[in-house]
């Protein structure tokens, strides 16, 4: 897909406080999602605070194996509009078949004086100290970058998507602040739906051979289920948390196709019989806009852009860009 889409998508999940908002108990969902616009085009800085958990097991009794695969992290992220400038600090933990792997990964966007762009990315390892990488977006595709960050996070508004959301009766608390609950539950082809949605919004509709690609996977997928949570602020009209979580999915078709894909056959030849169960997979995000937000690039950073690095145009570094939110945002 083309790299608009992509960051479009990102921005969706990264920056979902922006764009949502509540009103009070009796209105409807309708009018709740339509309040979104105002509060996004409003907000010019933030701190989110994401983590993950995933928890899968895989037994094969016909080899008389148990796998576990469990994982964690966290990624604080802060972000300006002006100057555009996102911070991130990751840490990821995975253990999977006995084997443990920690994984640091550090991302940095910062708009210098001379009105250029710089990217910092490192990432660090158990075993591998990282080393800082730096590209550079020269001052007028930086303005061109900018102002289409702007112009899209604008445009989100999740009334107008294909999504169906509710509304809770009962409100919840985050951070001490009083909130109402929306809920999305996606199948598969909803999150299609949703795709072309943002494709058509961004003025390049999905092509027809990516929307082939989605449609050989499609009937494995027709149990996956994506739920998506949404914490407003009754006042403010922002997002205070977003959740996103699989449970409820069957997983019946990756119990089908993971013979196949792993070469896991009896001494017959015949596909060994597999049993998944996921216990955990959610990703959690908790959104701060009271605090000033001061991004600081580390002192050892710096040395990369001394040592130079690659230019970039602006349509590589949308690309980034989208990686970079796709770090809080799914």
């Amino acid at each position: 897909m083309k790299k608009s889409l992509l960051f479009v998508s990102a921005l969706i999940g990264a920056a979902a406080g922006m764009v949502l908002s509540a009103g009070a108990a009796e209105t409807t969902v309708e009018e709740v999602l339509s309040k979104s616009s105002e509060a996004s085009a409003t907000m010019d800085h933030a701190l989110a605070d994401a983590t993950f958990d995933v928890d899968i097991n895989l037994d094969i009794p016909d080899a008389g194996a148990n796998f576990s695969i469990t994982g964690n992290g966290e990624m604080p992220m802060g972000f300006t509009l002006d100057p555009l400038m996102i911070g991130e600090e990751g840490t990821f933990n995975i253990n999977a078949v006995g084997t443990t792997a920690a994984v640091n990964v550090s991302l940095y966007m910062i708009t210098e004086d001379d009105g250029s762009i710089g990217m910092y990315v490192k990432t660090d390892t158990d075993d591998e100290p990282g080393e800082w990488s730096y590209q550079a977006v020269d001052a007028d595709d930086a303005s061109e970058l900018t102002s289409l960050i702007k112009e899209q996070a604008g445009k989100l508004n999740l009334a107008d998507t294909p999504l169906t959301f509710t509304l809770d009766d009962e409100m919840t608390d985050v951070n001490g602040f009083s909130c109402y609950v929306l809920r999305s539950a996606m199948t598969i082809d909803d999150l299609i739906n949703l795709l072309k949605y943002t494709g058509e919004m961004v003025g390049e509709p999905i092509s027809d051979e990516d929307l082939s690609d989605i449609s050989e996977i499609k009937d494995y997928l027709a149990g996956f289920v994506m739920n998506l949570e949404i914490d407003v602020n009754a006042e403010t009209y922002q997002a205070q948390r977003a959740h996103l979580d699989l449970d409820g999915s069957d997983w019946s078709f990756v119990e089908a196709i993971l013979p196949s894909a792993m070469d896991m056959t009896d001494e017959e030849g015949n596909p060994m019989d597999v049993s998944l169960a996921v216990n955990s997979l959610y990703l959690d995000i908790v959104y701060d806009y009271e605090s000033e937000v001061s991004i600081n690039l580390p002192d050892d950073a710096a040395a990369a852009k001394v040592a130079g690095g690659e230019t970039i145009d602006a349509d590589d570094a949308e690309g980034a860009i989208g990686q970079i939110l796709n770090g809080i945002g799914g």
